[in-house]
């Protein structure tokens, strides 16, 4: 059973350039933005009804107790404790902070993999075309713990 690796990191290398270039096309449609029209409470409104919508039907659709969202579960849980624990350590901070923004822009590299091999280890296919469980199940809790570490960061800066 020959693994072919170059083909895994050349799509890995693709998907973090397109995610890359996702972002500075929205960075550069920014000015385009009309912030009177946009930032609406009805505007607002849609978008949070339509996100929650959209979660609930994933959250309703998982199966707490499979290994595989067990695991993802503890890996935060676990990232969450070690980011506590070293609250103290500026460097271990600045080092979560580089390894999980990397965890979050791999997530469409991370999501197409499991949507081609789902079988392997869930029971059922959780990795959607939009990339909605890899933002709920991972990059929502990376956004969380990057948060935390920042926080613990300008403490750090605060008692100099």
């Amino acid at each position: 059973m020959a693994v072919n690796y170059q083909k895994y990191l050349n799509d890995y290398i693709n998907s973090v350039n397109l995610e890359l270039n996702k972002y500075y096309d929205a960075l550069k449609r920014i000015p385009e933005i009309d912030c009177k029209t946009f930032f609406t409470a009805k505007n607002l409104l849609s978008i949070k009804e339509k996100f929650c919508g959209d979660a609930q039907k994933i959250l309703d659709n998982v199966v707490w107790n499979e290994r595989f969202i067990m695991i993802v579960c503890m890996i935060h849980a676990l990232i969450l404790i070690n980011i506590i624990q070293d609250r103290r350590s500026y460097g271990k901070q600045i080092c979560y902070v580089i390894c999980l923004t990397c965890l979050s822009f791999s997530s469409g590299f991370l999501n197409k993999l499991g949507s081609e091999n789902w079988t392997k280890f869930a029971s059922k296919n959780y990795f959607d075309q939009d990339g909605k469980f890899m933002l709920l199940f991972l990059n929502i809790p990376v956004l969380i713990e990057v948060f935390l570490c920042l926080v613990s960061i300008i403490n750090f800066y605060m008692y100099l």
